[in-house]
């Protein structure tokens, strides 16, 4: 995407439409940062659910931010050249869809390729919410915006620990992922009806 139509949409984008977007992308920051530190909170039961040794699990676990850090560079060149719309859905649907893949996993493999999933979906979720800051905002409220993206993603991780350990022994861990899967798809949705 080049520079005039950078410009052109910051003109086109109300202050109320810009913040909804905004929300919706420091939303799946919070969501990406749950996921990511799902496996910690779970470990007992992926442990004796998939037969893991510490080994496999720390590769299930690594898989996901082999993948992330691999797609940083790559996430920020297409957010630079396409619309913003297109790769947040994308994104958190491949967040959503490896979130499903993970409740159903019957082994190492099968649990190491959902996180895998994840973690180049995740990769578009930081980047995500400093493009839209920077697009759609004035400059005077970029760091700002950058904190309070900073702060949301630190909710995610939290919420990736005491509440979720409470779902999973309320619910067992493959129902927690098919909710995580559930709020991964209701965001996209909200994505695709706010653009």
């Amino acid at each position: 995407m080049n520079n005039t139509n950078i410009i052109h949409q910051k003109k086109s984008v109300t202050i109320t439409k810009a913040s909804i977007v905004y929300f919706l992308a420091a939303l799946f920051l919070c969501f990406e940062m749950a996921l990511q530190i799902s496996p910690a909170v779970m470990t007992p039961e992926l442990k004796s659910s998939l037969n893991l040794t510490n080994f496999s699990l720390g590769i299930i676990s690594g898989v996901y931010f082999i993948s992330y850090t691999l797609m940083q560079i790559p996430s920020g060149m297409m957010y630079d050249r396409n619309n913003i719309c297109k790769i947040l859905t994308t994104a958190i649907f491949l967040c959503a869809l490896g979130s499903i893949s993970f409740s159903m996993a019957q082994g190492p493999y099968t649990a190491a390729i959902s996180r895998l999933f994840m973690g180049i979906g995740s990769a578009f979720a930081f980047i995500s919410v400093l493009t839209v800051s920077a697009r759609y905002f004035p400059k005077k409220y970029f760091a700002l915006l950058t904190g309070i993206a900073q702060l949301l993603a630190a909710l995610g991780g939290v919420a990736g620990g005491l509440p979720i350990a409470w779902l999973i022994h309320a619910f067992g861990w493959r129902h927690v992922m098919l909710i995580f899967a559930g709020i991964g798809f209701i965001l996209m949705l909200l994505v695709l009806w706010v653009f």
